[in-house]
Order: structure tokens, then sequence, then C-alpha cells
């Protein structure tokens, strides 16, 4: 697992611009809005993918951040789920992402039953950031006939927090506490 990076390189100080956001914010809504600004900055160096494999980049030891480089063929498609109680910045570097946003609209006082409804999707450019809070419902595609290539933080690493996978049609929700994350 990446625990370091090349001192000097883009990812390395994007790392230090994540570890200051996060001791710089005092609320969950200015962590995320500083996060995403530097995400955004990040995105505009050119070199910020060349050298880093896709996959895990680096796992802080002091705040168990996540950064993860990530390339989605043609076609690619999350079911809708959240992360629990982590929260996510996507950043797309090259191509689009399509993003759909859901809400719940049960109380979750039945565990295999949930009742959502789509809020709005979008398309995320190159350059531009998406943020995901914490039980944010959303799914993740890639409608285009070219693959995306995208950098996420994540507040942990997926496979450490139970979260839950939504089957709109049949209002069924699983909890998963999966190896391999979703989008």
């Amino acid at each position: 697992m990446a625990d370091q990076v090349k001192t000097g390189s883009s990812v390395d100080n994007f790392v230090r611009g994540v570890r200051s956001s996060i001791e710089q914010s005092s609320t969950m809504s200015e962590l995320l809005n500083r996060l995403s600004a530097r995400m955004r900055e990040a995105l505009k160096d050119p070199t910020l993918l060349d050298a880093v494999k896709m996959g895990i980049v680096y796992r802080d030891p002091d705040y168990l951040f996540q950064i993860n480089a990530q390339e989605h063929e043609p076609g690619y498609h999350t079911p809708v789920h959240d992360h629990g109680e982590c929260w996510a910045v996507y950043g797309v570097y090259q191509g689009t992402m399509r993003m759909t946003r859901y809400e719940r609209l049960d109380d979750g006082s039945d565990g295999d039953y949930a009742e959502i409804r789509g809020t709005g999707e979008f398309d995320v450019e190159a350059g531009r950031a998406d943020v995901i809070a914490p039980w944010g419902i959303h799914e993740v595609e890639n409608r285009t006939d070219r693959p995306t290539r995208s950098f996420v933080i994540r507040s942990r690493a997926l496979n450490e927090v139970w979260r839950n996978r939504f089957d709109v049609k049949k209002k069924r929700v699983e909890r998963i506490r999966a190896t391999r994350a979703a989008g």
C-alpha cells in the first residue's frame, strides 16, 4: 500500500494540502469546500497522474484518508450506494463522469427496505470536482466512449466501514463491508 509519495511531486503537494485542510477546518462543510478547491487546483497540473499507478496512491497514517487514482472504461457504472460515514471528493482528471444523486424517503426503520428517489444528475468534466457528504446516496457512470481518469480522496478506505447498496426498483438496501470498493 502506498503511504509515501515522492517529496516535491504534484501528489506530495496535494497530500500536504489535504492534511492542511483537515487541520484548519472546523466543520464538515468547511472541510469539503476546502478539499474541493484543492482538488480543482490539483487537476490543473498536467503531471498529476503521470507518475502514479491506478489504485491507492496514498494512505495517510495520521488522518486515515486515502487517495486513489482510477480509470473507468466506457460503460462503467456503480450500483446506487453510499459511503456510510465517509466523505469523498472526486476530481475528474480526463474525460467525463455522470453523477446521480438520491435521497432516502423512508425512515430506515426496516433494515432491508429503502425507498429512494433521484434528486438530480450532472456531468463532472475534466478539471471539475464533486463532493459526496457522509451518507450521500449516489451512483457514478462513464457514459462516454472514452476512458475517464479520476483522482479521489476518501476520509477512510471503503473496506473499513459499513456502507449501503440500494436497489431502487425493488426498494431494497443491503449493508456491505466489501474488500472491493464502489465508486
